[in-house]
């Protein structure tokens, strides 16, 4: 069995790939009206699947093996395993509509807790990242002393269990984690 890739190793690789899958939604912003499929709640557009494909090339270039759970495909494991989560346009509805405040967003679970992230801007030329160890920063910086990122930059939260910070990338399809009363929120399980 392969080690564990170190923390910083995955944030890069989370940073990435964000940055992949951003860069190629904004580089191809005046193809955001073809749409795939629509519901009353939902908008896919031909851009959400190859901006996953994108970050998906950037962590299996790096890691072939992990596991990849994905808003536009993939599956849930509760295996130990390393597995990468990406929301590929979080806020495919203000991408759609020319507003800059959507991102990219890709985190990695390792044994069941999520350990590191990143939300990339690239409208707005924004990164945010977290990881287990660090608490979260914005644009490389550490970012404010309190749980997290709060108003339009509300994509990620540092979460307490124990004495370990951990990230919440907050996407539709990532909605099992909910806040606790101390205003924290309970990240690692879905």
């Amino acid at each position: 069995m392969n080690a564990t890739p170190g923390i910083k190793d995955l944030l890069g690789c989370c940073i990435a790939a964000a940055r992949g899958a951003g860069e190629h939604a904004l580089s191809n912003e005046a193809r955001r009206a073809e749409i795939v499929k629509k519901s009353s709640h939902d908008v896919k557009l031909a851009l959400d699947i190859e901006c996953q494909a994108k970050a998906e090339e950037v962590i299996r270039a790096t890691y072939p093996s992990h596991l990849i759970l994905g808003e536009e495909g993939g599956a849930f494991s509760d295996s130990k395993d390393p597995m990468w989560i990406i929301d590929p346009i979080d806020g495919t509805v203000n991408f759609m509509h020319g507003l800059p405040l959507w991102c990219s967003s890709v985190a990695v679970r390792v044994g069941g807790e999520v350990v590191a992230g990143a939300v990339y801007m690239p409208a707005l030329q924004e990164l945010f990242t977290a990881t287990c160890e660090e608490r979260q920063a914005h644009q490389g910086f550490p970012g404010g002393a309190g749980g997290g990122c709060s108003g339009a930059y509300g994509s990620l939260k540092t979460c307490g269990k124990g004495s370990a910070n951990l990230v919440h990338v907050r996407s539709d399809f990532l909605q099992g984690a909910e806040d606790a009363p101390d205003g924290r929120c309970r990240c690692g399980h879905l």
